[in-house]
């Protein structure tokens, strides 16, 4: 069994040097300007942004967000995967084992590597996994036709690796990420399963009902 180990030492809760609203303000201009749909265009990960259905938010609006703009992550130094033909994939059962990942994923192509984060201490998977292919083209095909996959009674989200291309990532247990659900109160967009909203549409939806026709 492949275990990568999530280690706690890397994530630090002081103040961090890379956030600044100043930097997030223009971030925010470009994300006005451009509106792509995913936060992968933009080449950069900005908490507040992400927190935002259509990417335009000023200022954090959950205590998730605020979490994460005050922590320090540092992806882990020693994976060596190349994140160009990796995947993300979350959202597995608990009891899910790298075998029936591999079973899955290995009709795209050769596997490089496949992954199960587990807990340092239990050993107990974390939920999530990632799986490296030999050649990006296969990646690209097991991303493509693999949406909302189900294994083990759970539906799956993948995504390619981000943490390594994206300036600025933070992990969903410091408040940033990718995805979620409503029932949390900390979606995050900008992603495969919730793209960012067109801004005009949003600012439609909120200003109905102000006007009288």
């Amino acid at each position: 069994m492949k275990t990568e180990i999530d280690n706690r030492n890397l994530v630090e809760t002081s103040k961090s040097e890379e956030f600044s609203n100043e930097e997030h303000l223009k971030r925010r201009n470009l994300v006005i300007e451009k509106n792509y749909e995913f936060i992968k265009d933009y080449g950069f990960y900005d908490p507040i942004i992400c927190g935002s259905i259509d990417g335009s938010d000023e200022k954090p609006h959950d205590h998730g967000i605020i979490r994460s703009i005050n922590s320090k992550y540092t992806p882990n130094k020693l994976v060596k995967s190349d994140p160009d033909r990796t995947l993300f994939v979350s959202g597995l059962n608990y009891e899910t084992e790298e075998d029936k990942l591999r079973n899955y994923f290995k009709k795209f192509g050769t596997i490089k590597s496949l992954r199960i984060v587990r807990d340092v201490v239990t050993g107990f998977s974390r939920g999530y996994a990632f799986v490296e292919f030999k050649h990006r083209s296969d990646a690209s095909k097991a991303h493509h036709e693999s949406y909302k996959i189900v294994i083990d009674d759970r539906e799956l989200k993948v995504e390619y690796e981000l943490e390594r291309k994206l300036k600025g990532w933070k992990p969903r247990r410091l408040g940033g990420g990718l995805g979620g659900y409503k029932q949390s109160g900390q979606l995050r967009f900008g992603g495969r399963y919730k793209p960012f909203a067109k801004i005009f549409k949003t600012k439609v939806y909120q200003n109905k009902g102000k006007f009288k026709y």
